[in-house]
């Protein structure tokens, strides 16, 4: 049940509103836009991950390919000088990077923000290209996987890398110990190996308007499973595919309000805040806000540190709000190949704009909940509804007249198993 909601609150709350109103770029005040993150493994042609020295010849080949650059490095006693993102600017005048999300085989690559699809397609593609070119010149391959088995983290690598990776990791273990459990190891370090395809919608000024993030939330169990349809052959892959990129999460950070389909009775900024301030901050032992909650730090947090703060605050929910004021959809698997993020990619942007056409939400948000969390279970089925969302959002794209409708062809033609892609990673079935 949401709790009542402090004073403290609404200054954080018009924070939010104000940051988010001064962060619009001219992209996203144009009206929709759609952005794509992309989670990949690298490996060698022998089947074992990429090592550091491996990943970091991929990335000094890739910021040699024309208009590729190296973005950012780090010194490291232990390493030396370390590649940590290359970049590429893109004709619209955006740029691709490429970094390290969990080092060193996990790797994420980000587009963003396109007005239309069929731009964002072919930057898509020129980029992929490129990746694949830097990883068959290094003897690295692409393992485009949700999920794949649990190794040995290092720690020093993730220091030399990014010194927050470990507090992360720590603040992980201590969900546990907080509900005096045992710390499962395997488990607290599952970034290291799961991996998502993330969209990022803007344009649609969710920190005005909460209906619209409810709507949302109502149309995404309809959804879920779509998605992950993409890397399966049949129902009970799409239900392990749930269940590897979900289990962990819910067990690592349960008892979390902002978790998956976030536990409040509707989805205000109010309650958003309230749970947000319910978290506390990732930081090691040694750090003054590190296992902090907001409402224990000596003052409230001021327009010139909150973004630091913010920064800090576990939001793991499937719709995240993001102070570019972006909305983040976090509910996908990496998938195999562009064909299929740019499905991903069209779903969600079509999401949006259904959730602007509707008068209100398919159901209350704790209804919503429900159906979202039996659809992981696999407890309850929604084939038909959920092909009368796909069939509303086809129109709906349609209706923009830009041709953007084709990228739903890989969810929509269920009878033809998207496997004969051209891009199609290996490992990746």
């Amino acid at each position: 049940m949401d709790t009542p909601f402090p004073e403290r609150n609404k200054r954080i709350v018009e924070f939010v509103r104000r940051t988010v109103a001064l962060r619009q770029t001219p992209n996203l005040l144009r009206g929709p836009t759609i952005g794509v993150e992309q989670e990949l493994f690298l490996a060698g042609v022998n089947g074992a991950f990429a090592e550091l020295r491996q990943s970091q010849e991929f990335f000094k080949t890739l910021a040699t390919f024309p208009g590729w650059n190296i973005f950012s490095k780090r010194a490291s006693e232990k390493f030396g000088t370390l590649l940590t993102r290359v970049s590429y600017e893109n004709k619209n005048g955006t740029f691709s990077a490429v970094k390290y999300e969990f080092p060193p085989k996990l790797i994420e690559f980000a587009l963003g923000h396109y007005a239309d699809l069929n731009d964002l397609a072919a930057d898509l593609e020129q980029v992929w290209t490129s990746i694949e070119k830097a990883a068959q010149r290094t003897g690295l391959e692409l393992r485009c996987l949700s999920s794949v088995p649990a190794e040995p983290v290092s720690i020093d690598v993730q220091t030399a890398i990014d010194p927050q990776l470990p507090a992360l990791h720590e603040s992980r273990r201590k969900h546990y110990s907080d509900r005096g459990e045992l710390v499962n190891e395997e488990l607290a370090s599952f970034p290291s190996y799961v991996a998502a395809t993330q969209v990022h919608a803007g344009g649609f000024a969710w920190w005005e308007n909460s209906a619209f993030i409810n709507k949302l939330y109502s149309i995404e169990p309809y959804l879920i499973r779509q998605s992950h349809s993409l890397n399966s052959k049949s129902d009970s892959d799409i239900l392990r595919s749930l269940n590897d990129r979900w289990t962990p999460y819910l067990t690592v950070f349960r008892g979390m309000r902002l978790l998956g389909f976030p536990d409040l009775q509707e989805w205000t900024l109010s309650a958003w805040i309230n749970a947000l301030t319910e978290t506390k901050l990732v930081g090691s032992e040694h750090d003054s806000l590190g296992g902090k909650k907001i409402d224990e730090l000596e003052s409230v947090p001021t327009d010139d540190t909150f973004v630091d703060v913010f920064k800090r605050l576990r939001d793991l929910q499937i719709i995240k709000p993001k102070l570019t004021g972006t909305l983040e959809f976090r509910a996908d698997p990496a998938v195999r190949n562009p064909d299929d993020i740019m499905a991903i990619a069209a779903m969600r942007l079509g999401q949006c704009l259904l959730a602007q056409s509707m008068p209100k939400p398919f159901d209350s948000f704790r209804a919503s909940r429900k159906l979202w969390y039996s659809q992981i279970s696999g407890e309850s089925a929604t084939a038909q509804k959920s092909s009368d969302v796909l069939s509303q959002i086809n129109s709906l794209l349609k209706g923009r007249k830009l041709g953007e409708e084709r990228f739903l062809s890989p969810l929509i033609r269920k009878d033809v198993p998207n496997l004969s892609n051209k891009k199609l990673c290996r490992g990746g079935a």
